[in-house]
C-alpha cells in the first residue's frame, strides 16, 4: 500500500515537472511567458517594393495626364518659328485720373499734385501698350522660365502695372518709397477672386517673395492706397507677352502650327485671334480694339 501511495506521488510528481518544463519551453529564455512561441515578424521587403512601385505608377499617371492636358514640355523646338505683333486702339476713350488722398510727400506727383494719370489706357499712335498676348491652346514647347519677377512700389505705383510670370517662379514684392505699402495678390480664374498673399512692406528697401502656384490673373492691390492698382498674368508655358509702348511684342521658338491667340486689357477685356507658324518663319499679327 505505502509502495504503491508513493508511486503514485513519483508519477504525479513527475508528470507536474514534465509539465512545467513544457511551458518553460513555451516561454522565453529570460522567462517573459510565449515570446519563444512568438513568430519573428521581419519588415516585409516585398510590402514596402509595393507601396514603392504603386507611388511610381501615380506619378506616371499623373504625368501622363497633364501630357493629355494639352502641353508637352519639350527639350528643343525644331521646327520653331516667331511671332512678331502689334496691338491697335481705334476707340476715343482716354485714360482716367487718381487722386492722392494720403502720404502727399511721396505719392504725389511734382506737376499734378493730388490729381495724377491713372495709366491704365496708354496709347501712342493707335498703339495699346500693357496688353497680354499669350497663345490659348499650344500644345507643346519649350518649358516655362522659372526666374523671378519684381513687382516695385515706386511712388505710389506698381512698376510695372502689368506683366507676366510663370508657375514655379516668384513674386518679389519690393518697396521703394519711404512709407508703409503692402502687396497684395488676388487670383482671378473661371469667374472667381481667391485671396492668395497679403506682403507687407512697411520700409524702404524691403523686399518679400512669394512662389507662384496657379496660372491665371493676378489683381495686385496696396490696402494702404486704395487707388495703386497692377496686373500678373501668370503662364504655364513660355508663349506670352506684354505689349511695349509701340504696341507691339514678340515670341520665340513656336512650334510650327495654327494656334488660337488671346489677347487681354485691364480695360477693353479680351479679345480672339490665330496666328500660323511655320517652320523657321515670322509670323505676323495684328489685332485691334476700338
Amino acid at each position: 500500500m505505502k509502495r504503491t501511495l508513493t508511486f503514485k506521488l513519483m508519477t504525479g510528481l513527475f508528470l507536474t515537472a514534465l509539465a512545467v518544463g513544457g511551458y518553460a519551453m513555451a516561454c522565453s529564455k529570460d522567462g517573459t511567458p510565449g515570446r519563444e512561441n512568438t513568430p519573428n515578424i521581419k519588415p516585409n521587403t516585398g510590402d514596402k517594393e509595393r507601396v514603392k512601385g504603386k507611388r511610381i505608377v501615380l506619378k506616371n499617371q499623373i504625368a501622363q495626364t497633364q501630357a493629355a492636358g494639352g502641353y508637352e514640355v519639350l527639350a528643343s523646338v525644331p521646327d520653331a518659328g516667331v511671332i512678331t505683333g502689334v496691338v491697335k486702339y481705334t476707340g476715343d476713350r482716354t485714360d482716367g485720373t487718381v487722386t492722392i488722398v494720403k502720404d502727399s510727400q511721396v505719392c504725389e506727383h511734382h506737376k499734378t499734385k493730388e490729381i495724377r494719370p491713372e495709366k491704365a489706357i496708354l496709347v501712342q499712335d493707335n498703339n495699346l501698350q500693357n496688353v497680354v498676348v499669350y497663345l490659348s491652346d499650344i500644345s507643346r514647347g519649350l518649358k516655362a522660365p522659372t526666374t523671378d519677377v519684381t513687382i516695385d512700389n515706386i511712388e505710389c505705383e506698381f512698376v510695372p502695372r502689368v506683366q507676366t510670370a510663370f508657375v514655379g517662379g516668384r513674386i518679389v514684392a519690393k518697396n521703394s518709397d519711404d512709407t508703409l505699402h503692402n502687396t497684395h495678390l488676388f487670383l482671378n480664374k473661371d469667374g472667381e477672386t481667391r485671396d492668395l498673399k497679403n506682403m507687407a512692406l512697411p520700409k524702404a528697401g524691403q523686399t518679400r517673395k512669394y512662389k507662384v502656384k496657379y496660372a491665371g490673373l493676378l489683381d495686385v492691390k496696396c490696402d494702404a492706397h486704395n487707388w495703386m492698382q497692377g496686373w500678373v498674368f501668370v503662364s504655364k508655358h513660355p508663349y506670352i507677352a506684354v505689349t511695349g509702348a509701340d504696341g507691339s511684342f514678340k515670341m520665340d521658338n513656336v512650334p510650327a502650327g495654327t494656334w488660337a491667340v488671346k489677347a487681354w486689357h485691364e480695360k477693353f477685356g479680351e479679345k480672339d485671334g490665330s496666328v500660323t507658324v511655320t517652320a523657321g518663319g515670322t509670323a505676323t499679327l495684328e489685332l485691334s480694339y476700338n
